[in-house]
């Protein structure tokens, strides 16, 4: 590990790095979907085994996302992460390996808790009332599972959200069998106004 000087050219400061060391992070995989253009395979294994050397779960491959989007809007998220705070619903990818683990869920109830009474407090502007100053982030991470081939088709795109306004935004709904998920669709200018 390099050694920072006062001012390196990373711009954090001695005083920073302390204040980064005392933060505590949690970092869980919830989901694992299954993205291919090819119909050929209705079912696809995830991986040989988990990182626990615990049983391989099946997954249904979907059709890759055509439409600009986001997985969770202002509403869904800390709902998201409320119910990942309670025990594992029929849709959730990880029931078994929760149901079997001394955990009764994936995240500590009071940890979520802080991190959406904060988010409140951001969202309200109020950073004054902050208590724990706990933040909450859903990274998606995407990879090819064909380590031989490159894709071809239906690459990963990304966009800046400083480029899309809310009002370019519309929330759709996806029924699962055991929630309701909500998603923003990112509409062109020309779309959103009619």
């Amino acid at each position: 590990m390099k050694e920072w000087n006062e001012n390196d050219e990373s711009g954090t400061t001695t005083t920073d790095r302390k204040k980064i060391k005392k933060r505590s992070m949690i970092v869980k995989a919830f989901d694992h979907n299954i993205r291919s253009s090819s119909s050929a395979d209705q079912k696809l294994k995830n991986s040989q085994n988990n990182q626990d050397g615990d049983e391989v779960v099946d997954a249904t491959v979907q059709n890759p996302a055509s439409l600009v989007h986001a997985d969770y809007t202002r509403v869904s998220a800390p709902r998201r992460l409320i119910g990942l705070s309670e025990p594992p619903k029929v849709n959730d990818v990880l029931k078994s390996q929760i149901e079997s683990s001394s955990s009764s869920s994936l995240l500590d109830p009071s940890v979520v808790q802080s991190a959406i009474q904060d988010s409140e407090s951001d969202n309200n502007d109020k950073s004054t009332n902050r208590k724990t100053n706990t933040k909450y982030a859903f990274i998606n991470v995407w990879r090819s599972i064909d380590k031989n081939s490159p894709v071809q088709q239906c690459p990963l795109a990304c966009i800046d959200t400083s480029s899309v306004s809310f009002d370019e935004l519309r929330t759709f709904q996806i029924h699962y069998q055991d929630r309701i998920g909500e998603n923003y669709f990112a509409c062109p200018p020309s779309i959103a106004t009619t």
